[in-house]
Order: C-alpha cells, then structure tokens, then sequence
C-alpha cells in the first residue's frame, strides 16, 4: 500500500474510531508515518497511560527510538512488548534486527530462531539468522539458513555470496566459483563477485575491491582477533615490534598512522612507541573492536587511499601491516605515503611473496608481491630501503604463510 493511501486510511481510522484511545492511537500512526516523532511519541505514551498493555503502541515507541538512533531504548520497548505479547511478530523482528545491526548477533539468533519457527519460509528470517551465525563463525550452520533462502530463491545474490565466502574459508574453492558464477549472473554489478571470481579463476587483476574488503571483515570482525591469534598463530606485531625498536630508538616517541587497523592488533604494539596513534579502516565493525581497546587517540573510518589523499595530517611513522594483500599496483599506494610522512620517517609494510611477477592476484583474493617490485616502486617515490626480512606470519590451512617485512624511510 502507498504512503498516500495508507495516510487515507489513517485518516477514516480516526475520523470514525470509536474511543478515544483508538483515536490518539491512529494519530499516532499517522504522525509516525509523517515523521512527526515528537508528537507521534507523546500519542502512544497517552496511549499507554490508558492501557499499559496496548502492545502496538509500545513497539512503535520503539520503532520511533530506532529512528532516534536510541538502539538501547528501542529493545527495552520492543522487549516489554513480547513481555505483554510474545507473539508479537513485528516488535520480536524489529527487536532481532536491532540485535543483528549493532553486532549483537547471538542475542539476534535466539530471537530469529523463534520467528522462523513460526514462519519457516520466511527468507528475511532465514537469511538474517544466515547472517548472524556466519558473523559468529558458524558455517555450516550459516550454510544451511543461506541454502534455505536458494530454495524459496534461487537467484538471492547475497546468499550465494554469503556461500562462496563460507566455501572459501572451507577451502573448498570449486564450491566457491560455483556459488559466485550465479551471484555474478543474479547481480553483475557487484565488484566484490567479480573479484572473488576474478581470484579463483587466476584472471589478472590490477586493483583491488573496496566492496570485498569492507563485506569481508565486517563479517568477520566479532571473531577476526580470536580466530587470528588462537587459530592461525598470528605473528606479525611480535616481528613488526622487533623491527621499530631496532630503528626508532634515536627518533624519540612517534606520530604514528596504523593503516588498515582493524581490531587495533598492530595497535597495542604501537602505542607504546607512539605519542599520537591514528588508526584507520574501511570496516565500521572493526573499528567498532578497536575503539574497545581505548588505545588510539582517533579512529577513522575511510579507504586507505582516501585518507591519505584527504588528510592534511603528517606522520613520522606508518605502518601497513597485512594491509598491501588488498591492493595490486602499488605506485600510488607509496605516492600517498610519502606525501603523508614528515621527512626522515619511516614506513613500515608486510606483503605476501610473489616468486615470480611483480604483483598477482592470488586464489584466496590476496595479492602476493615480489620483494624486488616494492623496491623499485618505493625508491622511485623517494623512499629507500632501511631493513626487510621474510617471517612467518601466521597459518594458512594448516600450513605456514611466509611473508615479507619492509621499513622504509623518506629520504629529505
């Protein structure tokens, strides 16, 4: 129904309601429905002064604090609601949603897993609760809410997207092309499909996508720390912390920019060595994650290369640590650093080994670059090569993943 009808018929609701309380309730609605949220909030209050159990009005207090951004007060209503009502369907998915977009996910799960209880073939329901357990890092179980959506609809691109990316982290890459091919054909405009596409298939690539790192660790970032450190044995800050100490010792505290900072993991190594520590990412969630550590004076959300042409900041030191697997050509990726670093500072990076290309777009949507390429496109800016070493940096499927590590310092 339109809003101009639907406004038409709030209209004959109250012309012709039969109590008061069904009269202020409609002008309510209709005030929501306009946006009026101040006077529409005082109508169901008057609503709820009259009968504390008119659950309608007391969800739609909570759909109006959503609009407030009140996320804390709108699950209080929604949550009286099922208390008066626990059939409730509007007021439980409304609380479930709420759950799910400020990274609530278990607590969106159980309330999820009642709806679709009750409607099992609901696809918001399903894909939502899919969701919700793939960020908690419950594939096979994510699998099986985004299979039911392909059931009621085959061509659900967010699903099939959702599958590769489940079937990648599987290590089962055949499954992957698969489920992409038909998320390119459902929605060709995605640059995150074509990307991962792209990977598995070996095409060449010059560039990243912004859209698959972003989707990538915002999925991932309730459980990125935990699965990085206890997992796969992640060594980086340990080897990156080794380094600065090797070659700030003469340079005094630093104004540090930690590119690519998602949980703040390179951060709590950082902060010791800095007097101002900036952290940057593209991923709301990470960063959401790192401000929890209360170790960076600011945290930004923004594309690596947009904050670097944007800001009029500068830095005696950066760091990029697993940020260069995002990126192909590097050119401008050490143009922008060097404008952003004060002379004499230094850069630090880590990169995935390419033997024999200067730069290629590997099968897990990770560029590997040869040690030799960043050499020559570092100098070319200005920089030269102060230490480099090759480490382990974590696991990869069970095996060791080398990788390099360069400082580089701004020449005046």
């Amino acid at each position: 129904m339109s809003s101009d009808r639907t406004e038409l018929v709030l209209k004959h609701a109250i012309a012709h309601a039969k109590t008061s309380l069904d009269k202020t309730f409609y002008q309510g609605v209709l005030l929501l429905l306009q946006e009026a949220y101040a006077q529409a909030w005082t109508c169901f209050e008057d609503v709820l002064k009259q009968d504390k159990a008119h659950t309608d009005a007391r969800c739609n207090l909570g759909v109006i604090a959503l609009k407030k951004n009140q996320a804390q007060l709108a699950i209080t209503y929604f949550s009286e609601t099922l208390g008066y009502d626990e059939k409730h369907e509007f007021a439980r998915n409304n609380l479930a949603a709420t759950f799910i977009h400020h990274a609530r996910f278990e607590n969106a799960l159980t309330h999820y897993n009642v709806l679709i209880q009750d409607n099992p073939d609901n696809l918001e329901y399903l894909y939502n609760a899919g969701v919700a357990e793939m960020s908690l890092g419950h594939l096979e179980k994510a699998k099986a809410h985004f299979s039911e959506v392909l059931e009621l609809n085959p061509s659900h691109s967010a699903s099939l997207t959702n599958l590769a990316n489940i079937a990648s982290r599987l290590n089962q890459p055949m499954d992957a092309m698969k489920y992409l091919e038909r998320a390119h054909e459902a929605n060709p405009s995605d640059s995150s499909n074509r990307f991962m596409l792209d990977a598995l298939k070996g095409q060449p690539r010059d560039t990243g996508s912004l859209d698959y790192a972003k989707n990538l660790f915002d999925n991932y970032a309730l459980f990125y720390e935990k699965h990085m450190v206890e997992t796969l044995n992640y060594k980086t800050p340990q080897h990156m912390a080794t380094l600065l100490h090797q070659h700030l010792n003469d340079l005094g505290q630093e104004t540090t920019l930690d590119l690519g900072c998602g949980t703040g993991l390179s951060g709590v190594v950082l902060r010791e060595l800095s007097a101002k520590l900036i952290g940057v990412d593209l991923s709301a969630r990470m960063l959401e994650e790192a401000e929890r550590k209360g170790i960076y004076d600011a945290l930004v959300m923004q594309d690596i290369e947009a904050y670097l042409k944007s800001t009029d900041d500068t830095f005696s030191l950066i760091v990029a640590a697993d940020v260069l697997p995002y990126f192909g050509n590097l050119k401008r990726f050490f143009e922008l650093a060097y404008m952003r670093l004060e002379d004499g500072g230094l850069l630090l990076v880590t990169h995935e080994i390419s033997s024999k290309n200067p730069f290629c777009l590997q099968s897990t949507a990770r560029f590997a670059h040869h040690p030799d390429y960043l050499h020559t496109t570092s100098s070319q800016q200005g920089f030269i090569t102060r230490d480099k070493g090759e480490y382990i940096a974590r696991k990869h499927h069970d095996k060791d993943l080398p990788v390099m590590l360069h400082v580089f310092q701004k020449t005046a």
